[in-house]
């Protein structure tokens, strides 16, 4: 795993860039939706700090909580400012979801069912929420249109490999 705290490190380089970036948007033109992105893209930089804490000091499941809960605000805010973007209410289904997602995340994590039991709910429940992005930008911005299926086809393509690489390179 030589190569798991390099890239973490580049990661959280990235998205710390996405979030200042976003603030920097939001400071220029005082959208809601800018600032609901920039914080999204803030948490989701907080996973990668729980993830470096577990994986370099900290072997406690409220880091993986941490991570695994950060994730999901991080996707949840995502997915409200795409609401805001489109000037409509965000429905209360994925409030419920991912509360409902919370509370599995605690309970797996200190009951310590293994890795795939854990995190499977809330992997399925972003890829719906990434996917659901996709088609707000696709349905609502003719113009936003890459936008749309870039969101629609990273995640399916790219979290299973994360999923193997989380597991040691091992096939779950």
């Amino acid at each position: 795993m030589d190569w798991l705290v390099p890239s973490i490190l580049a990661t959280m380089a990235g998205t710390a860039i996405l979030s200042s970036l976003y603030f920097y948007l939001f400071y220029q033109d005082r959208k809601k939706y800018l600032k609901i992105w920039s914080i999204s893209w803030a948490i989701y930089f907080l996973r990668y700090v729980f993830m470096l804490a577990f994986l370099l000091w900290m072997k406690n499941p409220f880091m993986l909580i941490g991570n695994q809960v950060s994730s999901l605000v991080s996707g949840v805010l995502l997915l409200y400012g795409s609401y805001l973007f489109i000037d409509k209410k965000l429905p209360k289904f994925f409030l419920y979801f991912s509360a409902l997602d919370i509370c599995w995340i605690f309970f797996s994590i200190l009951t310590e069912l293994n890795f795939l039991m854990m995190s499977l709910p809330t992997f399925a429940f972003l890829g719906i929420v990434y996917i659901w992005t996709g088609y707000i930008f696709l349905r609502h911005h003719k113009e936003a249109q890459i936008i749309g299926y870039a969101f629609i086809f990273w995640y399916p393509l790219i979290k299973p490999h994360l999923l193997i690489a989380a597991k040691g390179g091992r096939r779950l």
